[in-house]
């Protein structure tokens, strides 16, 4: 059987788009709890096993990633834990934009989403705030073998 493999040291700053409409989320307190849970507020707290300190039109610093396995096939799940901070009051976006791009081919899957399960927009961010955003993928069926790279 062929290994699949997700490199993930080359996560590559894109840019945040702007215009996009994004209704208001009316949240529950269950919504609320969660996404308390989310916020760190102790910087010393945030260890990612993987960092990067990318900026984002010095709105956002992607500090780090955490991934739960480095293997993956098609129809596999995926892990990933975004450690984002607002470098603003009110960054412009909303979403996070993650494309997995495949090394030996022109395949791509994508990852943009809204922070915390959509209950979380970027733009509600405060400077200084570090949110902690867990996203779990299914890898496209049909995703060639030999590698990818995360672009953020």
């Amino acid at each position: 059987m062929r290994a699949w493999l997700l490199i993930i040291g080359c996560i590559v700053p894109t840019v945040l788009v702007q215009g996009c409409y994004f209704p208001e989320v009316t949240l529950n307190e269950a919504d609320q709890r969660e996404i308390a849970k989310s916020l760190i507020t102790q910087t010393s707290e945030v260890k990612p096993k993987i960092v990067v300190n990318a900026v984002i039109e010095d709105q956002v610093r992607l500090i780090g990633i955490d991934i739960n396995r480095t293997s993956a096939r098609p129809n596999d799940v995926v892990e990933i834990t975004y450690y984002i901070e607002s470098l603003t009051d009110e960054p412009k976006d909303n979403e996070i934009f993650v494309h997995l791009q495949g090394r030996r081919s022109k395949m791509w899957q994508n990852l943009d989403h809204t922070p915390v399960r959509g209950l979380l927009p970027l733009r509600k961010l405060k400077r200084g705030q570090i949110v902690k955003d867990v996203q779990r993928f299914r890898v496209k069926a049909g995703y060639p073998p030999g590698g990818a790279k995360l672009y953020w």
